[in-house]
């Protein structure tokens, strides 16, 4: 539903620049934008960024349950580890704070309590990443209404990330923040 003469743009300070159209006129920037200017001060090879509040993905981080599991490839290859934030209040500098130490290397992250934040090359791509946020908290749903499941042994982990890496998606603590998070990852060490 949205139209180009509707978006508004801001600069790094979060003050609006650009033209004003009728359809933007009397709108402001979003009470977000903190946190959408801290992930591209921290990311400045991207040129998107999507916040979103998907009811699986927000749920699950209120139950506790962790999407930083071993448990689907695509995950692993596409997005890497998708950590949780430590609560923060929506809408403040207390937000952008919450995902400073956390977005620089990762392209999804889940804010706790709150929604999503995920970033890309263009809008698209950071779409797409919320979409596989929240198909892997589906997964998890169901994994957990099923009785649980077996994350991927570390030697698959491993495979998955050389093909994050051969597909040019790979950051560059990819593998020690796997090796980090190996207890987590695999219930044995098959």
């Amino acid at each position: 539903m949205l139209q180009p003469d509707h978006l508004i743009v801001v600069d790094m300070d979060g003050q609006r620049v650009g033209p004003s159209t009728r359809a933007n006129r009397d709108l402001r920037p979003t009470s977000e934008t903190p946190m959408h200017l801290e992930a591209y001060r921290r990311r400045p090879e991207i040129n998107a960024v999507v916040h979103a509040h998907p009811p699986l993905t927000v749920a699950l981080s209120i139950a506790g349950v962790s999407l930083a599991e071993c448990m689907v490839p695509e995950v692993i290859v596409t997005l890497g580890l998708i950590p949780t934030t430590q609560y923060a209040t929506p809408s403040s500098e207390e937000n952008a704070r919450a995902i400073r130490d956390l977005i620089g290397g990762r392209d999804a992250i889940i804010l706790q309590r709150h929604g999503t934040l995920t970033v890309g090359r263009d809008l698209l791509d950071a779409f797409f990443k919320l979409q596989t946020v929240e198909q892997a908290a589906r997964i998890t749903f169901y994994l957990k209404q099923l009785g649980g499941g077996s994350p991927l042994p570390p030697t698959q982990v491993e495979k998955l990330l050389e093909l994050r890496q051969a597909l040019g998606l790979a950051r560059p603590n990819d593998a020690t923040e796997f090796r980090q998070h190996g207890a987590r990852c695999s219930d044995d060490q098959r």
